[in-house]
């Protein structure tokens, strides 16, 4: 395997991206915290997030990850006009399977734009498979995320999509003055600073998460109140999330026996995203779904009123969308539960099953949706805590 770094690496403690935010005074600790906060509930990396709410632009954030990661500053605009030649070197499923491109070719070394620079095991998995040494760059996830659809043709889901809409307004209303330089890929390594002559860090100097916890397959019945062993099991997991699919996950997990026709989906603005379904179609990402709320009437109390629904689907075309994905036809019945962090909505339960069955199983599919509020605000706090 080829070697993925400089031997006169330089080691240097990683800072924390909100920490340097607050360093730096370009970020209040209210701000923070707000950030957070829609990171845990709607997922993506942080300065996702940020962008989101407007509180950094794209410049600004890809020169904080360089300082953050200590790997060479890319202009957000250089991931967007790679050149054919270069994209030839990597196969587009390596590509789309890690999230990476390249940025330059020198000898055996390629140069690659990467979300996580640290991530080692990775990297050693790219050097093995290219048959190159690896340069890891830092690029913003939403850049990348944008690059991957322009080569490759990789849809954006709702959210990204939302964002590129907002970030596109805001650049209009700027004076030219203000616009982000466009930037040509061989310009990246030119200019008063040639960011490919740095030295590099050594890898592995950022302490990665421990490995993920597995949750057995539970049985084929949801249990009854005396039998609350999977109910603990599932809080317990619950208590030690590190980000929201550590929720999502032991959820669906936990109602698929009986209910392999449920999915959480977020809201954001006037629409319901899709976040995670029990039964995953490779075909059909739930990621990509995206519901109207305007035009939805099963999720209009659980959404406005933080009241749940229990009753029939419409032939709304918005909720034909979910009998879409489970491949189902009307009739349907379905349970839909709200999600709430401190009396703001922000996620929905939904459970498609025979009337008789959401019935039998109401009481506790609000303890658990009541729960999730609560392992979501844990969760908010822990990463308040690390964050800062």
């Amino acid at each position: 395997m080829k070697q993925t770094h400089s031997p006169n690496a330089i080691k240097s403690p990683v800072r924390k991206l909100g920490e340097t935010l607050l360093h730096e005074k370009l970020l209040e600790q209210a701000q923070l915290d707000e950030a957070i906060e829609h990171q845990s509930i709607h997922g993506g990396r942080l300065g996702t997030n940020l962008l989101e709410l407007g509180y950094i632009d794209e410049n600004t954030l890809a020169r904080l990850l360089c300082r953050q990661y200590h790997r060479p500053f890319v202009p957000p605009a250089a991931i967007m006009k790679i050149s054919p030649t270069l994209l030839k070197l990597i196969p587009p499923k390596i590509a789309l399977h890690y999230k990476v491109l390249p940025l330059r070719e020198e000898a055996d070394k390629l140069y690659l734009a990467m979300i996580e620079p640290a991530d080692e095991e990775t990297i050693a998995q790219l050097s093995d498979k290219l048959g190159r040494t690896i340069i890891p760059l830092i690029v913003s996830e939403f850049r990348m995320l944008l690059a991957l659809k322009k080569y490759y043709g990789r849809p954006l889901t709702p959210r990204y999509e939302s964002l590129l809409t907002q970030l596109r307004d805001k650049s209009s209303k700027k004076t030219p003055g203000h616009r982000i330089e466009q930037v040509d890929a061989e310009q990246v390594a030119t200019g008063s600073e040639d960011i490919f002559n740095q030295p590099w860090p050594l890898l592995g100097e950022v302490e990665l998460p421990e490995e993920e916890i597995s949750l057995e397959h539970v049985q084929t019945d949801l249990p009854q109140p005396s039998l609350g062993d999977r109910i603990k099991d599932l809080l317990t997991t619950w208590s030690e999330a590190r980000n929201r699919e550590d929720i999502a996950t032991p959820l669906l997990d936990f109602l698929k026996p009986t209910f392999p026709d449920s999915a959480l989906l977020t809201i954001k603005n006037d629409q319901l995203i899709g976040w995670k379904a029990a039964v995953e179609d490779p075909d059909q990402p739930f990621q990509q779904l995206g519901i109207d709320l305007q035009k939805s009437f099963i999720f209009t109390h659980p959404t406005e009123n933080a009241a749940h629904y229990l009753g029939p689907l419409t032939a709304s075309e918005e909720d034909l969308k979910l009998l879409d994905f489970f491949h189902s036809r009307l009739p349907q019945t379905a349970l839909v539960l709200p999600i709430k962090v401190r009396d703001r909505r922000v996620a929905v339960l939904y459970i498609q099953a025979p009337l008789e069955m959401l019935e039998e199983h109401f009481s506790l599919c609000h303890r658990l949706a009541c729960k999730m509020e609560l392992a979501l605000q844990l969760l908010i706090l822990r990463n308040k805590i690390l964050e800062s």
